[in-house]
C-alpha cells in the first residue's frame, strides 16, 4: 500500500483492450482524527471524478466504488488525500493525526459484452460479415472444427444451425452452436473411437496425431499449422511428423511442458497452497512460493531449450533466480530485475533439482522437515519405487517443536525403525531423506535444527553405501542401476504424459526400445521426439 501522512497522490495506469462500463474501485484504511473522516479526490486521465469520503474505522480497510464507461486504450486512475489534518497538542492521543493508507486500485470490467468480441472479429476477417446463411454457416464450420479438433460432418452443423428459431439474429444462432459445442462431449474429452476389430490397436488418424501432439507439448488444441499438417496427410509421414515436432519444440508454447508435466512429475502442483508455519517462517508468502514454482519451471524448460543431458538435472550448478527467491536462498548480487539464469558455487549447490526449494517445500511438514516425505520423493518421483503405504496404527511423528530437550528427528526416527513393521521401508527412505536436511523446510541451507542440534545428513543405506548430504545423494542417483532407473523413470513419466493414461506391461517392450534408442547420452528433448515416433503415440491402444 502507500501511505499518506500528508497531502499526496498515487496513480494507477491501466491497458483496456475493449470500451464498456467498468467499476472503479478504491480500498483504503484510514486513520480518523479531527471532526471530519478522511476524504480523497479521485481523477481519471487527469479529469476529477469527484471526491469521496473514507468513512470506516481507523485501521481497517474500506472499498470505494465507482461506474464509469471508459473507452479501450490506456488510462490513469490517481486518487489524492485532500484533508490531512494534524493536532498534536491534542489529549486525546487518537485524535492528533488524520492519516490514511491506499491498499490498492482496481478497474473491474467491461460489464458489458464489447462488440465485435475478438474471437467475433477473428471470424469476420476471415469469412467477412456475418451477413446471409452461407457465412452463418462458415461461422459456425470453423467454431465446431476448432472445438472438436478435426472436421465435423455436414449433419452436425445443420443441428447446430437449428439449435434456436430459424428467424433468431445470426450472432445469436452463433452463441447457441457455441453453448453446445463448449458442453459436448467431443469438446470435453479427447476421444479415440475404437474400431469394430480394433482389438490390438490401430493407428491413430492425422487429426488425432495432431491432438496428441499438441496437449502434450503445449497443453491446448492444435493450432492452425498443426490443423493444416493434419488435413493434408503430412503427420502419419515420418517427414511430416518430425517437421511439426521441431517446431513446436522451437515455439514458446513449449514452456507448457515445464508447467504441466515437470509440476506433476516433481509433485509440487500444489505448491502454491502450501502454508509454511508463519511463526517459524515469516515472509514465506505467496509471492515467493510462486517465484520458487518459476525458478523450477524455467530450470526445466532451459534442459528442453538447449538440448542438455538427462543428468543435469541432478548436477546442474545454475539455476534461474529473481531477487526475492536469490535473497531467500542467501545468494548475493541479484537485487533488481525479474528472473536470471545464475550460477552457483560449491559442491552442495550443484545438485540441480535436489536443492529446489520448492521440492524441498513440498516434501516438508508447516513446521519442520520429513526425511521420510524427502525419501519417499526420490524413491516416487526419480526411481520409480514407491514404498508401499504405512501399516495401519502406525502414530504420526511429533512436530519439531515438540521433540524432547537434547532429542533430534534422527534419534526419533531410529525409534521408529526398530518396530519390525516399519523398518523394511523406512531403512532405505530415511536413509535417502536424511541426505536433504542440509536444506530446511523451506529450501534454505542450514548446519542446525531448530531446537538447536547440529545437522547430520548422513544416511545409510541397507547394503551399508553411506549417502552424505545432497551432493552424495546426487552422486548415488548417478551412478550405475540408480542412474538407469532414473533415466527410466523420467521416460516412464514422460510417456504416461504424453499418452494421457496409465502405461502397462503391454507398454514395457516399448519403454525398452525408447531406452535403447535413447542409450546413455538421453536428453530431455530426445525423449520428446522418441516419444512422438514410437508405437505407443501413434496408436490407439487396444482393448
Amino acid at each position: 500500500g502507500w501511505w499518506m501522512s500528508s497531502r499526496a497522490t498515487v496513480r494507477g495506469k491501466f491497458v483496456l483492450d475493449a470500451p464498456g462500463p467498468y467499476t472503479l474501485r478504491l480500498v483504503a484504511s484510514p486513520q480518523q482524527a479531527g471532526p471530519d473522516p478522511v476524504r480523497m479526490s479521485i481523477s481519471l486521465d487527469g479529469a476529477r471524478l469527484g471526491v469521496v469520503e473514507v468513512t470506516g474505522a481507523s485501521g481497517e480497510p474500506f472499498a470505494i466504488e465507482l461506474e464509469h464507461r471508459l473507452d479501450e486504450g490506456t488510462h490513469v486512475l490517481a486518487v489524492s488525500f485532500v484533508n490531512d489534518y494534524y493536532r498534536p497538542e491534542d489529549p486525546d492521543p487518537s485524535q492528533r493525526d488524520r492519516n490514511v493508507m491506499v491498499e490498492s486500485l482496481e478497474l473491474e470490467g467491461p460489464h458489458e459484452s464489447a462488440f465485435p468480441s475478438r474471437a467475433q472479429r477473428r471470424l469476420i476477417d476471415r469469412f467477412g460479415p456475418l451477413r446471409g446463411p452461407a457465412t452463418l454457416r462458415s461461422f459456425v464450420q470453423e467454431l465446431a472444427d476448432r472445438a472438436f479438433r478435426r472436421p465435423v460432418e455436414p449433419g452436425f452443423v445443420d443441428q447446430l444451425l437449428d439449435l434456436g428459431p430459424p428467424g433468431d439474429p445470426p450472432w445469436l444462432r452463433v452463441r447457441d452452436a457455441v453453448t453446445a459445442l463448449l458442453v459436448h462431449p467431443r469438446f470435453l474429452f479427447r476421444i479415440e473411437p475404437q474400431g469394430p476389430t480394433d482389438q490390438a490397436g490401430r493407428p491413430l488418424d492425422d487429426w488425432e496425431i495432431a491432438t496428441r501432439l499438441s496437449y502434450f507439448l503445449w497443453s491446448t488444441m492444435p493450432d492452425d499449422s498443426l490443423r493444416l499438417a493434419a488435413a493434408s496427410g503430412e503427420l502419419s509421414t515420418p517427414t511430416g511428423l518430425a517437421r511439426a515436432v521441431d517446431r513446436m519444440l522451437a515455439d514458446e508454447r513449449i514452456r507448457a511442458l515445464g508447467d504441466h508435466f515437470a509440476s506433476q512429475w516433481l509433485q509440487i502442483r500444489t505448491l502454491p497452497e502450501l502454508r509454511p508455519a508463519e511463526s517459524l517462517f515469516p515472509g514465506v508468502g505467496p509471492t515467493l512460493l510462486s517465484a520458487m514454482h518459476e525458478e523450477t519451471r524455467r530450470f526445466f524448460s532451459e534442459m528442453i531449450a538447449e538440448d542438455l543431458p538427462i543428468t543435469t538435472l541432478l548436477d546442474a550448478d545454475w539455476t534461474w533466480l529473481n531477487p526475492e527467491l536469490a535473497e531467500h536462498y542467501g545468494i548475493p548480487g541479484i537485487d533488481s530485475g525479474g528472473f536470471r539464469k545464475v550460477a552457483l558455487e560449491g559442491d552442495e549447490q550443484s545438485t540441480g533439482i535436489l536443492r529446489h526449494a520448492s521440492i524441498l517445500l513440498a516434501t516438508s511438514n508447516p513446521t519442520r522437515t520429513s526425511p521420510v516425505k524427502r525419501g519417499k520423493w526420490v524413491l516416487e518421483a526419480l526411481l520409480d519405487d514407491a514404498p508401499p503405504p504405512p501399516p495401519p496404527g502406525i502414530p504420526n511423528l511429533p512436530e519439531e517443536s515438540h521433540l524432547a530437550e537434547g532429542a533430534s528427528l534422527r534419534k526419533v526416527l531410529e525409534q521408529h525403525r526398530a518396530d519390525p513393521n516399519c523398518a523394511a521401508c523406512h531403512l532405505r527412505m530415511d536413509a535417502l531423506g536424511f541426505s536433504l536436511e542440509g536444506f530446511d523446510a523451506v529450501g534454505r541451507s542450514r548446519t542446525v535444527e531448530a531446537n538447536g542440534m547440529p545437522i547430520d545428513d548422513r544416511g545409510e543405506l541397507p547394503d551399508g553405501t553411506v549417502v552424505a548430504g545432497a551432493p552424495g545423494l546426487r552422486d548415488q542417483l548417478l551412478r550405475g542401476d540408480s542412474l538407469r532407473r532414473f533415466r527410466r523413470t523420467l521416460l516412464k513419466n514422460l510417456l504416461v504424459y504424453a499418452l494421457g493414461r496409465e502405461v502397462d506391461h503391454r507398454d514395457d517392450p516399448q519403454l525398452v526400445e525408447l531406452a535403447s534408442r535413447l542409450g546413455d547420452r538421453a536428453t530431455l528433448r530426445r525423449m520428446v521426439v522418441e516419444i512422438t515416433r514410437s508405437r505407443s503415440f501413434l496408436h490407439r491402444s487396444g482393448t
